[in-house]
């Protein structure tokens, strides 16, 4: 009695929990759910509304706080108390996700169901999978239920008569509410008499009783709240159904016991069921016992039948209280045999939940949880071994399991992605390998704040590495003294070792070994950078330890008949450049080889569309003939019709997935069967297949790309798969075409040329400086050029004309018209003329091929197998070392994406104050220490300072440009020295720069602090700063400065104590004097702008035009003596500035061997403006001109500058990619 009134005391309270629950918590996920709930309860409990333990509806649940603090919390559980297990076993069965979030979704949905339809908003169920859409669908189908698309032709008729006679409707694929469904979701309905009738468009309407409406939509995480118009936001009640971590556990638990052990969940429904039944006939006794009480007459202690009655009741509630208790027993056995699996599904969660960031990394990149979950399932289906337990059984499921995920995605990946995927992977599945300090410290978000003046001048590793030596040494002093990175002695043979596929122990740290991550990952890239890439690959394979990390060959045939299924579209992900189309063909063929007259060319069973303007109607008409007969489509160029895939995406959806079952993994036979015949929806052909060919592009529709198998389609990675595949596409008769062995060789030649100059693309930016887009086409035009030269009877040139047709025709034209770059169109001229010669068809050599000189296709198809499937530099005439640069740079460009990968997820436009300070307070902490000392800010707001940089714009009078010596300038132009106007500039310029920064900085620290509003600017800038991207007001004022925060705020600090110190010296005429330090350009924003303010100054000085002058430079050793310049002339010596492509030997450039590093410091050059007629300081044939860059990613060019090298050489150093950089990143 006592437990009965206490339950009945807190029934209110748990009553207005589950109305707040279903008001406020419908739309949130499940942590979010489980925290506001504790939080009710508690406050709740503040209040005296005390909630009694024993109540089945409160439960004390574990619940893991920041810092990994676990807690007991006292959650209130909503299934529990609104409905039975009964219930929800039913549900389970009729395809409801096992997992608490679907649970109390159902409730939701089903309580507002069962509410007067003029009392409760229309539910809005928000399902990625459509899962709960397939559940709602089979729960319904005992009632008047109908399903329809909101961008169905029909939509409104089968609205009006849903509305009519009380059905059930399910509108689909809801991306923004219809002005039409307003006066129902507003439950703006007209009584007339006993009649109710709403208005729909210009009709009035009947208005049933019974009618219930449902809104569905399947879209992504990232929009989810967002209800379109806002104005209907009012009038819905969103239902979340994205997958939590802890959600997905339930379901992939629920699976692995019904595949694993299905008896289990079958004894745990059997135990529900019996105990329901049990409960129902306690239930009855005790109704009985009180009818026989009321009904007794007399003494009831006098009453034998009653007595009896009352013996017979109490023994039967006794075997029914111990049989509750036995089965309670049963449960928690049950659960416990459960909890075997669990470690799989929690696996599979944090698999599952890696793979969702990568839409971090490339928009195309994202992945449905029903593509996840058939990989789950397809991952229990691996043989069983009678030898092995359940618990060892459950570890090699997971393996496999990250087999298969790893295999899936990485085909969806483009080449250059793999690495980080797998380092991703590994941080998520082998959290226990790293740290979360190393990790934080290897993508760079921690010793941000070391010190500048702590870095020492001297140190062994040099002066590129000493930075991250100290950094290190902050930000992790325990793995630095234990590395012991401060002695040479330990590291000597480690730095000496050129072989940078394998990663060794030093000898010295063999007694205390670090782990794999601090000495693989950690110690290489604080010193050895160069070699960090394969260490990476090296530390992954050894962590994941699966069989095939390597990049698989795509084989769209092989494709076909191991992975694909007629309900699931093909999305071709193809890199610029490459196309799919022929290959595609020629699986088709091999598919329908049975049919007669079967070729790549002739097979009428596959379909092909380039979309374009006009394709849409002529796309979905073979969409639906193709899947009607089982025929291949291809729909290729989806990037060009973005506006039109909402479109087809839908129509594949209502097509295609109708032949998916609503989770087979909780349903029973007979529920599968029923959905199958209760659908109504036609199948497609089994034999059906659809391919999509796009380029990555933001705006394709994420529901598609969910939808869709994807596949990276890149050109044949290597000059043997390059040359390979271009032979396959000639055939013998097109080679013996005019019986000309000179056509023959000059095929080849081109096939040489299109290989090295698209495989040169792997070295950017020393290959080329940027991606071009070298395509089949430019292939297939010049051949069609060199077939017109050498074939046309009407021309009877001689060869040396043919060799200057194609040279002027491929580098303007063909491969050259989409060069911006004048270096990369010298390397590419190089290239034509040394290849198209009259040498090539003499000697029959080209590079390390000894040409056959025969129109046999045979012939130059065994010379192509012949070749390595590795590619060596001196191929492409890269220097040796050029490894070491191109594994620093894939290195840094996977940093780059785990950094972003760690950013916070999405763009929103509410101000999170906890996130702010904690991502922001780094960099508000490194803006700080950064400015310590140095008066910058200062400066920006003194009266001195702004003196001085007004000077700059102080007009000139007649006496001041007299008493200059020179000749007076017009009214508003300065006498000043240019290269002093220059620095005034500079440093104004880097100044406001600073005041911009500390502005939008301040004002972030002063939101994060609570005191101040959040503009509309700070919000743009803060969100820039959160995902690590430099934010545009900066970069507009300093375009060349780099693309990340931290480094931006460094160079910024740096360069404008430097331009101090370069103003200083100027005012005192001490910046450009015989006897002046060596000047580093690095130290300026704009250092093209500073040679040019030179030259200016010494063609005022020589009294002639700047046009008229030219930059010479002279290097150490290249004569005995330094020239002597006149007094008119300003010599500049410039230090620090480095090579890449070459070594610099005895004054002069010298070929880069394998163990040279890949970037060589010069001596110090001095440059100066002379005439043009003036002679070099070398003969042109024993120097060069190189660019000079301003960092290694050559996007930005700072000048020209003469450097000596051996007589003949010049092609050798313009293939190489040889330049000069102002600094080393």
């Amino acid at each position: 009695v006592n437990e009965l009134s206490t339950e009945l005391a807190a029934l209110p309270t748990l009553a207005l929990l589950s109305a707040a629950f279903i008001t406020y918590l419908a739309s949130s996920p499940e942590d979010v759910r489980q925290r506001q709930l504790a939080d009710w309860v508690t406050q709740f409990a503040g209040l005296g509304l005390n909630l009694p333990d024993s109540s089945c509806c409160i439960q004390s649940t574990p619940s893991i706080e920041s810092g990994n603090r676990i807690t007991d919390q006292r959650r209130f559980d909503i299934c529990r108390f609104l409905t039975t297990e009964r219930e929800q076993l039913s549900w389970r069965t009729q395809g409801l996700p096992s997992d608490q979030l679907s649970g109390e979704n159902a409730v939701v949905i089903l309580e507002w169901m069962n509410e007067s339809s003029g009392t409760s908003m229309c539910p809005f169920i928000v399902d990625p999978s459509s899962r709960s859409l397939n559940w709602l669908r089979l729960h319904l189908k005992h009632k008047k239920v109908e399903v329809v698309n909101q961008q169905s032709s029909n939509f409104a008729t089968t609205l009006e008569l849903a509305v009519r006679f009380g059905k059930s409707l399910i509108v689909q694929e809801v991306e923004e509410i219809e002005p039409i469904l307003f006066p129902l979701l507003s439950k703006n309905s007209v009584s007339q008499g006993s009649r109710s009738t709403v208005t729909l468009g210009d009709r009035t309407v009947d208005f049933h009783p019974e009618f219930r409406l449902f809104l569905c939509t399947r879209q992504t995480p990232n929009t989810l709240g967002t209800v379109k118009p806002a104005s209907a936001a009012s009038l819905v009640t969103v239902v979340n159904f994205v997958t939590t971590r802890a959600g997905l556990v339930g379901q992939l638990l629920a699976t692995s016991l019904h595949h694993e052990r299905p008896e289990l969940e079958q004894r745990r429904q059997e135990l529900v069921r019996a105990e329901e039944n049990m409960r129902l006939e306690l239930a009855k006794l005790e109704d009985d016992l009180l009818q026989e009480l009321a009904n007794a007459h007399g003494n009831i202690l006098e009453n034998k039948e009653l007595l009896q009655s009352l013996n017979k009741t109490k023994q039967s509630s006794m075997t029914i209280a111990e049989s509750l208790v036995e089965s309670t027993r049963l449960q928690l056995e049950l659960d416990k045999e459960r909890d075997v699996f669990y470690p799989l599904a929690e696996a599979g969660s944090r698999v599952y939940f890696a793979l969702t960031d990568l839409v971090k990394i490339n928009w195309m990149y994202q992945f449905s949880l029903n593509s996840f979950l058939h990989l789950f399932q397809k991952a229990l289906e691996a043989p069983r071994d009678s030898t092995l337990n359940t618990p060892d059984r459950m570890a090699f499921l997971q393996k496999r399991l990250e087999a298969l995920t790893y295999a899936h995605v990485s085909q969806a990946l483009f080449k250059a992605d793999r690495l980080m995927f797998t380092m991703h992977l590994t941080r998520c599945l082998r959290p226990e390998a790293i740290t979360d300090e190393e990790w934080q410290f290897f993508i760079g978000l921690t010793g941000l704040d070391t010190p500048v003046d702590s870095v020492p001048t001297s140190h062994w590793v040099g002066p590129e590495r000493i930075r991250e030596v100290m950094r290190l040494k902050v930000a992790l002093p325990n793995l630095y003294t234990s590395l012991r990175l401060d002695d040479s002695r330990v590291w000597a043979d480690w730095m000496r070792d050129t072989q940078i596929d394998t990663v060794q122990t030093p000898i010295g740290l063999q007694a205390n070994p670090p782990t794999a991550f601090q000495l693989n990952v950690l110690a290489v890239q604080t010193i050895r950078p160069d070699r960090l890439h394969t260490a990476l690959r090296q530390f992954a394979n050894r962590c994941l330890d699966l069989p095939n990390l390597g990049s698989p060959t795509l084989n769209l045939y092989r494709l076909y008949e191991t992975e694909t299924r007629a309900n699931e579209p093909i999305l071709l992900l193809i890199s610029p450049g490459a196309d799919p189309s022929q290959e595609l063909a020629e699986a088709a063929a091999m598919r329908f080889s049975g049919k007669s007259g079967t070729t790549p060319d002739t097979c009428s069973s596959y379909r092909q569309v380039a979309m374009g303007q006009g394709q849409a109607d002529l796309a979905l008409r073979e969409l639906h003939e193709a899947a009607e007969v089982g025929d291949w489509l291809c729909l290729k160029n989806l990037h060009l019709v973005i506006h039109w895939l909402p479109v087809l995406e839908k129509e594949i959806n209502a097509l295609l997935l109708s032949t998916e079952e609503p989770d087979v993994a909780a349903m029973g036979e007979n529920s599968k069967a029923k959905s199958a015949a209760g659908s109504g929806r036609q199948r497609v052909h089994e034999g059906f297949r659809l391919w999509l060919t796009a380029e990555p592009h933001a705006g394709f529709p994420s529901a598609l790309l969910q939808t869709c198998l994807k596949v990276s389609y890149e050109a044949p990675p290597g000059l043997k798969r390059n040359l390979r595949r271009t032979y396959e596409s000639w055939t013998r008769p097109y080679l013996a075409q005019g019986n000309s062995s000179t056509r023959a060789t000059a095929l080849i030649t081109l096939a040489w040329f299109h290989a090295v100059v698209q495989e040169r693309r792997s070295y950017i930016p020393q290959g080329w400086t940027k991606f071009y887009e070298f395509s089949y086409a430019d292939l297939r035009v010049a051949a069609d050029i060199i077939d017109r030269l050498l074939l046309d009877t009407s021309s009877k040139g001689p060869v040396k004309d043919l060799w200057s047709w194609i040279h002027g025709l491929f580098a303007d034209a063909i491969y050259g018209g989409r060069m911006d770059n004048d270096f990369d169109s010298e390397v590419l001229r190089s290239y034509l003329v040394q290849m198209f010669s009259d040498d090539t068809v003499r000697n029959l050599r080209l590079g390390p091929l000894r040409l056959p000189g025969t129109t046999e296709l045979r012939d130059y198809t065994t010379l192509i197998e012949a070749l390595p499937d590795y590619d060596p530099p001196e191929h492409f005439n890269l220097p040796a070392n050029i490894d070491r640069s191109a594994q620093r740079n894939a290195a840094n460009r996977v940093i780059a994406q785990l950094r972003l990968l760690s950013r916070s997820t999405g763009r929103s436009s509410k101000f999170d104050k906890a996130l702010w300070s904690q991502e922001l307070g780094p960099i508000l902490v490194l803006w700080k220490k950064l400015n310590q000392g140095l008066q910058l800010i200062q400066h920006r707001s003194s009266t001195t300072c702004e003196g001085l940089l007004k000077s700059a714009n102080k007009p000139t009078t007649d006496s001041n440009a007299e008493q200059s010596g020179g000749d007076s300038f017009p009214f508003g132009v300065c006498s000043e020295s240019p290269i002093v106007e220059f620095l005034r500039l500079e440093l104004r310029n880097a100044l406001h720069l600073i005041h911009t920064v500390h502005t939008g900085l301040a004002g972030l620290s002063r939101a994060c602090r609570g005191t101040q509003f959040v503009t509309a600017a700070l919000h743009k800038l803060a969100e820039s700063l959160l995902h690590g991207e430099t934010p545009s007001c900066w970069l507009s004022e300093w375009p060349e400065g780099p693309e990340e925060p931290i480094p931006f705020l460094r160079d910024l600090v740096a360069k404008a104590s430097a331009v101090q110190n370069w103003m200083a010296l100027a005012e005192a005429n001490q910046l450009i004097q015989p006897n002046s330090a060596a000047l580093d350009l690095a130290d300026l924003f704009r250092p093209s702008t500073f040679l040019n303010a030179i030259r200016q100054q010494t063609a005022r000085q020589l009294g002639i035009s700047i046009d008229s002058l030219k930059l010479t430079s002279y290097w150490p050793n290249q004569s005995s003596q330094a020239p002597v310049y006149g007094s008119r002339y300003l010599p500049v010596r410039i230090a620090k500035l480095k090579l890449e492509g070459a070594n610099f030997e005895s004054g002069r450039l010298a070929p880069s061997q394998l163990e040279s590093p890949s970037l060589i410091h010069l001596p110090d050059v001095t440059v100066v403006w002379t005439e043009q007629d003036k002679p070099e300081s070398v003969c042109p044939e024993e120097s060069i001109c190189l660019p000079v860059y301003l960092n290694h990613t050559r996007q930005y060019l700072v000048s020209r500058l003469h450097i000596p090298c051996p007589v003949g050489t010049k092609n050798q150093w313009i293939q190489a990619g040889t330049a000069l950089l102002l600094t080393a990143f």
